[in-house]
């Protein structure tokens, strides 16, 4: 229902904080004050509209007369009646009157009230600035800032913006910004991003790179140029593209680390075009290079920019296109590290060939990542069967990493690439990879490596990685009985889950009871022991497991194992560190902190006291393979 006249008019009438709405006895008025955590609203009700009175006798017996008739007053009433009128006109025009009074005064006294209000809000706020003085950051000296505002970068972001560390701690006050300028760690990873080039393209890059040199001073600079998608470089610009490589050219000179995303064929055709001599050069040590497309086969536009970098030692590629690693010129032979990645659609064979020519080129090499993703389309990547390669022999290497999202059977990769002195290893697979035993075996995965071609690698390995593998339990034993050198082991094994063919679930049962029945503890017997010099064992908590009480005391017993078949083997001789780290992982998208708790704080009840034994946890994203996280820079490597 909505509201009646006479409430319609009141509240019209009233210039007050006032809210006037109907009730079952007339009208109500209510009075809201509103503060800043709390409401408080007075209510009082007028009965308007019921029964009432005039206090004349006269009138009221009219009133009582005519109720209810189409009976006119005579005369003498109606002179009564207009006599009554009179007085209620000139009544309300004196209630008039008492009412914009009584409003001056209220108003004024909201006003005292809003001014109190603001007053003490004010006051509060002093309050809280007053005791920010005492705050025990703004005691802590440059140094210890210094620290601080370290922890504030992002890994292996370039970006700088006024959201983000350097620039956002200059925002907050002078001292802080003096700290982050005078420290020439914090801008020496500076990013261009080159987009549409305008005529005063030149003088703002310019500046900034100005900037940059001012603040870091005699430091060396990692510096990232990446091209825009998209961007437009006519022919017209060609003088501003050549005036722009010469500028960051000359300040090839002052960097350690040059980093090219190039996503243009444009922008690359300026690239190639731009002459750099190897005095230039003298102080780069590593290069990351990103191209998105295919690299012309005439060698007049192969990338050869960096061929005469002399201290050049490490080397980064993401490559879309199997036909492209060859075109791009290096001087391999000094190579210490390779890092390659392939990002595909098809022909793994041909990127594999193209990487093992590279690698033969390395005589120098001691370590070695290879990566070969899929794109964002749902097309795998498989190997074909029997792909024909010659053994590449690699014994300066010694440690490897590959990340696998290719399906069939990854052997060939073990026997095509030899590592006789590999001593770190570590192997992710995007998919559920099975290690079978023998390699005719059939497998309930999508890519599989049978442990007669593993086992000659893990027999001199000392660190090992393996996630996302599925080792039955079968396999367990023989597997890492070939590998008695193992100190460090991070492993995440998987199994399927009952009937569901497609669902993965962690698993380390196997190995944990192994690793404790085998842990020998008799003088002079430890090596018959399961991995006699694990000293280092990191496992992934099982997602699916309730029994989190029971698991822990199983944890528990592992480490008690564990850390007494160490004290044991290194008593009577000096020890550094501890004889025992576990580490646990968490599922972040899995665990609570009330879980992790409860997990831990039963291994720590079963920590032997004699011993050295550090126990700790995390919580990370690695149980399932997932792709950088969208607008992020690897996201954007990988995928824009």
């Amino acid at each position: 229902m909505g509201k009646s006249s006479e409430i319609v008019d009141l509240q019209q009438s009233f210039r007050l904080p006032l809210k006037i709405s109907g009730c079952p006895k007339g009208v109500a008025f209510a009075v809201t004050k509103t503060a800043t955590n709390e409401s408080t609203t007075c209510k009082k009700e007028f009965p308007i509209g019921s029964a009432w009175t005039t206090n004349d006798f006269a009138v009221d017996n009219i009133f009582s007369t005519y109720a209810r008739t189409r009976a006119i007053p005579v005369s003498a009433e109606r002179a009564c009646l207009d006599q009554f009128q009179r007085s209620c006109v000139a009544e309300i025009a004196e209630m008039e009157g008492k009412l914009k009074e009584t409003e001056k005064k209220v108003l004024k006294l909201c006003y005292k009230v809003a001014r109190l209000c603001s007053n003490i809000t004010q006051r509060r706020i002093q309050v809280k600035a007053a005791q920010s003085l005492y705050a025990p950051i703004r005691s802590l000296p440059a140094e210890v800032l210094r620290l601080i505002f370290g922890m504030c970068f992002e890994e292996d972001e370039y970006r700088m913006n006024s959201r983000t560390a350097p620039l956002l701690l200059c925002q907050v006050c002078k001292f802080w910004r003096d700290v982050v300028i005078n420290n020439p760690f914090f801008w020496n990873c500076p990013r261009f991003d080159i987009g549409n080039l305008q005529d005063n393209s030149i003088s703002n890059y310019e500046a900034f790179l100005n900037t940059i040199m001012q603040r870091t001073g005699t430091m060396h600079l990692a510096l990232e140029i990446r091209d825009q998608r998209g961007g437009y470089y006519p022919n017209s610009s060609t003088s501003t593209c050549s005036e722009l490589m010469k500028l960051f050219t000359l300040q090839f000179k002052n960097c350690y680390r040059l980093d090219f995303v190039v996503q243009t064929w444009a922008w690359y055709q300026r690239l190639i075009k731009n002459p750099v001599s190897k005095s230039v050069l003298k102080s780069v040590d590593a290069v990351s290079l990103c191209f998105k497309y295919l690299i012309p086969s005439n060698p007049s536009n192969h990338f050869t920019l960096f061929k005469n970098a002399r201290k050049l030692t490490t080397v980064i590629l993401d490559l879309r296109h199997p036909l492209i690693l060859t075109r791009i010129v290096l001087p391999y032979r000094k190579l210490l590290h390779l890092e390659c990645r392939f990002i595909l659609q098809q022909h793994f064979a041909m990127a594999f060939d193209e990487l093992t020519r590279v690698l033969e080129e390395c005589s120098n090499l001691c370590s070695v990542k290879m990566t070969f993703l899929f794109g964002l389309s749902p097309i795998d990547v498989s190997i074909e069967d029997d792909p024909p390669f010659e053994t590449v022999n690699l014994p300066s290497v010694s440690e490897l990493s590959m990340t696998m999202s290719v399906d069939g059977n990854l052997d060939f990769i073990i026997g095509v690439l030899s590592f006789p002195n590999l001593d770190k290893l570590k192997f992710e697979a995007v998919h559920p990879c099975e290690i079978i035993p023998e390699e005719d075996d059939p497998s309930i995965c999508r890519s599989w490596i049978s442990l007669q071609h593993l086992s000659w690698d893990l027999s001199h390995i000392t660190d090992l990685t393996l996630l996302r593998v599925s080792i039955a339990e079968e396999i367990i034993l023989p597997m890492f009985q070939s590998a008695p050198q193992l100190e460090r082991l991070t492993i995440s094994n998987l199994v399927r889950s009952g009937d569901f063919s497609s669902l993965w679930i962690d698993d380390d049962t196997g190995l944990v009871q192994l690793l404790t029945e085998m842990a020998i503890d008799t003088p002079g017997k430890q090596e018959e022991a399961l991995l006699p010099r694990l000293h280092y064992l990191n496992l992934f908590y099982p997602r699916h497991r309730t029994d989190h009480q029971d698991l822990g005391a199983t944890y528990g017993r592992l480490v008690r194992a564990r850390s007494q078949m160490n004290f044991v083997n290194v008593h009577g001789r000096l020890q550094d560190g501890p004889h025992f780290v576990f580490k646990l992982s968490f599922s972040k998208e899995h665990t609570t902190e009330s879980l992790t708790s409860l997990v831990l704080s039963t291994i720590y009840k079963m920590r032997p006291a004699h011993c050295h034994t550090d126990v700790y946890s995390d919580i990370c994203d690695t149980f399932d393979w997932q792709s950088p996280k969208p607008g992020s820079d690897e996201h954007d490597i990988m995928y824009g």
